[in-house]
């Protein structure tokens, strides 16, 4: 049987978008710099993969397949933007994540979250997402040793064990994501805790400028 060889070829472009608003707290003008980074990657399998420069034709294929698919994506990014769901990131060409860093006061140093009429998400308390986090490594670890306890060579009652550790993080986990659901639906509502829990501040003019690739600014989270 033949062996399967593989090239890919990666290709990235990130696009600074210009951040503007007054903070909802301390009334101070802010112009912070995010990024709409994407990228792309092209394989190339098995007689491709085997010519001479397939990694500099992935490479190639990848950067023109990127070139031609950036306005579609700047124009998915602006209705994301409208619905405050833009992964906008502090560094160029860095990973997009669902986790994107806070839009922060330069002067006063508090979160500023669009809210004008975009569907609200859910807020992470900071404690318990890194207890969720911790929850996660440990009760992932103790489900592996259970599946897999029999090729590890694993006792029965350590398995056993394991599985209770994995249903027990289960049960905290769930537990304080009903907590933190609870916390941030009423926040919405209460400025006081939002601040305090969440250092945080609803703010319902915030723009985004995307006029240097051919759109207007976007008035951010005004659309549901």
């Amino acid at each position: 049987m033949a062996k399967v060889v593989s090239v890919t070829g990666k290709a990235s472009s990130s696009c600074p978008v210009q951040i503007r608003f007054r903070c909802a707290k301390c009334g101070k003008d802010a112009d912070i710099t995010r990024y709409l980074n994407f990228s792309t990657e092209v394989t190339l399998q098995n007689k491709q993969a085997r010519q001479a420069g397939a990694g500099q034709i992935a490479r190639a294929q990848a950067e023109a397949e990127m070139a031609g698919s950036v306005d579609w994506r700047l124009e998915s990014a602006v209705r994301e933007l409208k619905h405050n769901t833009a992964s906008l990131m502090d560094q160029p060409h860095k990973p997009s994540s669902i986790f994107w860093p806070p839009l922060r006061c330069p002067a006063c140093g508090i979160v500023n979250r669009p809210d004008a009429g975009c569907k609200r998400g859910l807020l992470m308390q900071r404690s318990i997402k890194w207890a969720l986090i911790a929850l996660l490594v440990v009760g992932g670890t103790a489900a592996v040793m259970a599946a897999l306890g029999g090729p590890l060579r694993l006792s029965g009652p350590f398995r056993l064990q394991a599985l209770y550790v994995f249903l027990a993080c289960l049960a905290i986990a769930a537990a304080l994501f009903l907590v933190d659901k609870g916390l941030s639906k009423k926040a919405y509502d209460d400025p006081q805790l939002m601040e305090k829990v969440f250092g945080s501040v609803l703010n319902d003019a915030m723009v985004a400028d995307m006029t240097p690739y051919g759109f207007d600014e976007i008035h951010i989270g005004s659309e549901r």
